[in-house]
């Protein structure tokens, strides 16, 4: 079983229409049986000390790399430079990675 960080554009987005496709994207791979990481639920409960965002970023990054062996890239992930982070630590730590455009899971 693969616990998957979800990630994908976050920043100058509807907060309500975020949270949904996150969530949405939870319920999928979870019914798929696999465990997942919502970063948006995350800093939701308080997973954070700070709440400035490299703060923010630092917390994801270091709970997708203790939690996690596989990142799920929602589509227009490209055009968020988080989830472009998100990405480069996910390879350098050799997790699979998962496009959902690509429709393989």
């Amino acid at each position: 079983m693969k616990t998957i960080y979800i990630s994908g554009k976050v920043t100058n987005l509807c907060e309500e229409a975020t949270e949904k496709r996150f969530k949405e994207a939870e319920e999928y791979l979870e019914s798929k049986g696999h465990n997942t990481f919502n970063p948006i639920e995350f800093v939701k409960t308080g997973g954070m000390y700070k709440n400035d965002r490299d703060s923010i970023m630092r917390n994801l990054i270091a709970a997708m790399v203790v939690f996690c062996d596989t990142i799920y890239m929602l589509d227009g992930w490209n055009d968020s430079e988080g989830a472009n982070q998100e990405l480069k630590v996910a390879r350098a730590m050799n997790f699979e990675v998962i496009f959902e455009n690509e429709g393989k899971i």
